[in-house]
């Protein structure tokens, strides 16, 4: 999700003082609009802000540590259970207004009012877990829009390379790679030769097509043409054998975390 770009910020500080109006339509009748109320209306909001906050917090975090794309329903669930706590805890230590508001609860029974309370507070962290999901995949779904279209680009035209003043053009099943070296990306073709790429290999490896390419680890993203065989070796990593000689070596090791991933991504059988 594009926590990452504060998407959510402008939806959030308009969504929580909704939510608090509706939460006090719906627990009060006949309500007096004096400065009481208003004070405890901000009161509320003030609540709301710090609560989503430490959310936001819980939910980038889980974030890091699951991708959305590794997204189940035990994830779900275990989001959804550290938010309700992490959010539960702060609605004790910050207070709200509501004792500030003169009005008639619609519920009489202080054993009620906390069963209300409790139920209007979960629904609240369920659709704010709800339209963090809805965020991200919406963010995966355009970062594959701008991938298609990418891959569409590269393989009618090609990728520009400037070369002094020319720019000149690589096609898809012409590239076997890219890699950083002393600060540059490098772009190796089938000839082996390089060419300097004025892109970062993280931007690279958000836009090339995953069908071909496979971000090995953070120097380097091989086409899938490059490479010949894989092994498994000590600690559950992976030895890809490659078509290189120079400059990249021949053999390069994949990490435990990413041997799946690789392993499946090998054995797709994909032309070009």
């Amino acid at each position: 999700m594009n926590i990452r770009k504060n998407k959510d910020i402008p939806l959030f500080l308009l969504l929580i003082p909704v939510f608090k109006l509706i939460d006090s339509l719906i627990t009060f009748s006949e309500v007096v609009y004096n400065i009481n109320f208003f004070i405890a209306f901000f009161i509320d909001i003030f609540q709301g802000y710090v609560t989503w906050v430490v959310v936001r917090y819980i939910i980038k975090k889980m974030e890091k540590k699951e991708p959305t794309f590794h997204f189940s329903k035990l994830n779900f669930a275990k989001q959804l259970l550290f938010t309700f706590l992490g959010a539960f805890i702060t609605v004790l230590i910050v207070p709200d207004g509501h004792q500030m508001i003169s009005g008639t609860r619609y519920i009489d029974s202080n054993h009620k009012h906390f069963i209300h309370d409790l139920i209007t507070f979960f629904i609240w962290i369920l659709l704010t877990n709800f339209i963090y999901l809805m965020l991200q995949y919406h963010d995966i779904w355009k970062k594959s829009e701008e991938k298609l279209q990418f891959e569409k680009v590269l393989k009618a035209e090609g990728l520009t390379i400037k070369i002094g003043d020319k720019n000149i053009k690589i096609l898809l099943n012409d590239i076997y790679g890219f890699y950083v070296e002393n600060g540059f990306t490098f772009l190796i073709n089938s000839n082996f030769k390089t060419f300097i790429v004025e892109s970062s290999l993280d931007n690279l490896g958000q836009k090339l097509p995953d069908r071909y390419f496979f971000r090995v680890n953070r120097k380097f993203i091989l086409h899938r043409n490059s490479i010949i065989s894989f092994k498994r070796i000590e600690d559950n990593k992976l030895m890809i054998t490659t078509l290189f000689e120079k400059p990249l070596p021949i053999e390069l090791s994949i990490s435990r975390l990413k041997a799946p991933a690789f392993k499946k991504w090998f054995e797709l059988d994909t032309a070009l």
